[in-house]
């Protein structure tokens, strides 16, 4: 039996006992250790790292544990399928095969299988939602509280089978090109050191081009366990999600935890109130890992971010893109990059190029002085760079709105508050550039007696003709 041969075997074996994989796989684990341990996690709990040197859970008295949502209604939360082929054309369709017989074939699946297989343990930073609490909010008396903010998370991976589909058009004649691909489904265990959440998901990954191959996986929150208090209100009714996304990249992997709860009385909605990144260093679980921005990237031909950085610096300081504000007012938009702040870079496994992310001071300035504005983040692709705003801007008071978000001339109206978000986009064609983006403010529309209805209280897009600008004669 090759070493492949002797993982599936125990995957298979786990899989089989359902969402209850990660104590299977800690017994079976010692079956086949170089196995598994092989592939490059570890399926023990051992850490050399420890746990993180601040805000550790071990420091305090541990916390009362039981049902994360006891309000939660039991049925399985909407949208939690497995298969990630719904994101496929809806020209195509996938019909389940035979495996194929060449290795080639099937190098890539069982490449991304070793990465995603086995115990993935790393420090986990647990961020608040934007979420409203009180007596009046339909969803929380208080903040979530009975977690630690800085803690580690350690998420047990069981795959099952392989499975092959062939894709073809769905109606028989359309020439559309469909691609085969694998499907990967997966058993995952998750808990936090600190003993605030403790659930069983389950998902899958997938190999068809266009789709990403990251691994998703699915919880009813009804099903979580641990010493987390969302604060819920008891005589509501609730149905709750968690979605837990890995990807496998060249330089590791990354992941990211979210909680969503639902309800439908007395109006349907859904709120966020906590989610989490791990590793807990600052990147994102989709860009990669910290790095020095003068290192060499293979990705990129040999190039450090910041030569790249630099160059697209140097591309963006002639260019003007005419823009158009709500009153048709006109004006020109140019950016500027400042020094970053962090880098970020990786490599998914298996697919060509790289991303990277910096995270500076970037300037978006418009000619008329109307605006200019901070926008944190940048991403950089092969062919592009976007700057977006990380979060829409904190609800400031009208008197304070101009100088910290950098937006002059907005009318608050009646609105108690204002917020703005800005995106630009800019491809590279050759020697060509061409932007989109815009930049949105909100605020309240407010009557005698309500005063709950968001609003755009100012609007500027660019180009000047893009599907999202005013009609202006």
């Amino acid at each position: 039996m090759t070493s492949s041969e002797a993982l599936h075997a125990v995957q298979r074996a786990c899989i089989s006992r359902g969402p209850r994989a990660r104590r299977c796989v800690r017994v079976l684990t010692a079956l086949a250790p170089v196995v598994l341990l092989g592939a490059g996690a570890g399926c023990g709990d051992s850490d050399p790292e420890g746990p993180p040197e601040s805000e550790s859970a071990s420091s305090v008295a541990p916390l009362p544990r039981g049902p994360i949502c006891p309000s939660c209604e039991r049925p399985d939360v909407a949208g939690n399928e497995t298969s990630d082929f719904s994101g496929s054309s809806p020209a195509c369709k996938l019909d389940r095969a035979a495996l194929p017989t060449d290795p080639d074939a099937l190098a890539g699946i069982e490449r991304l299988r070793e990465a995603y297989a086995g115990t993935l343990t790393l420090p986990m930073r647990w961020k608040p939602g934007a979420t409203v609490v009180g007596p009046e909010s339909p969803f929380f008396a208080a903040v979530p509280a009975g977690y630690e903010p800085a803690t580690r998370v350690n998420v047990d991976v069981v795959l099952g089978d392989t499975e092959y589909f062939v894709g073809s058009p769905a109606n028989g004649t359309d020439p559309t090109d469909c691609p085969d691909g694998f499907r990967v489904p997966a058993a995952l265990s998750i808990a936090t050191d600190d003993g605030a959440f403790e659930v069983d998901a389950q998902g899958s990954f997938t190999t068809v081009p266009g789709l990403v191959n990251d691994l998703r996986a699915f919880a009813n929150l009804a099903d979580a366990v641990g010493s987390l208090d969302l604060n819920l209100h008891p005589d509501r009714v609730y149905r709750g999600g968690v979605f837990v996304e890995i990807v496998a990249l060249d330089e590791g992997k990354r992941g990211s935890l979210q909680l969503s709860v639902s309800m439908e009385e007395p109006y349907l909605a859904t709120d966020y109130p906590l989610d989490a990144t791990f590793p807990d260093d600052g990147c994102d679980w989709t860009h990669g890992f910290p790095i020095d921005a003068d290192a060499p990237l293979p990705a990129w031909s040999g190039a450090s971010a910041a030569q790249i950085l630099s160059d697209w610096r140097a591309s963006l300081a002639p260019l003007r893109v005419p823009a158009v504000w709500a009153d048709c007012s006109a004006a020109d938009v140019r950016f500027e990059l400042g020094e970053p702040s962090l880098v970020c870079a990786g490599s998914r496994i298996g697919q060509p190029g790289g991303a990277l992310r910096f995270d500076a001071d970037n300037r978006v300035i418009t000619s008329d002085g109307r605006l200019d504005t901070i926008v944190t983040r940048a991403l950089i692709a092969a062919d592009g760079l976007s700057l977006n705003s990380v979060e829409p801007l904190a609800q400031l008071p009208p008197d304070e709105f101009a100088t910290t978000a950098g937006v002059r001339g907005v009318d608050p109206g009646s609105s108690p508050w204002l917020t703005s978000a800005v995106t630009a986009s800019v491809q590279r064609n050759g020697g060509d550039l061409t932007a989109i983006g815009f930049l949105r403010v909100q605020g309240l529309e407010c009557t005698d007696t309500d005063c709950n209805t968001y609003r755009y209280r100012e609007t500027l897009d660019w180009p000047h003709d893009s599907s999202f600008a005013p009609s202006c004669e």
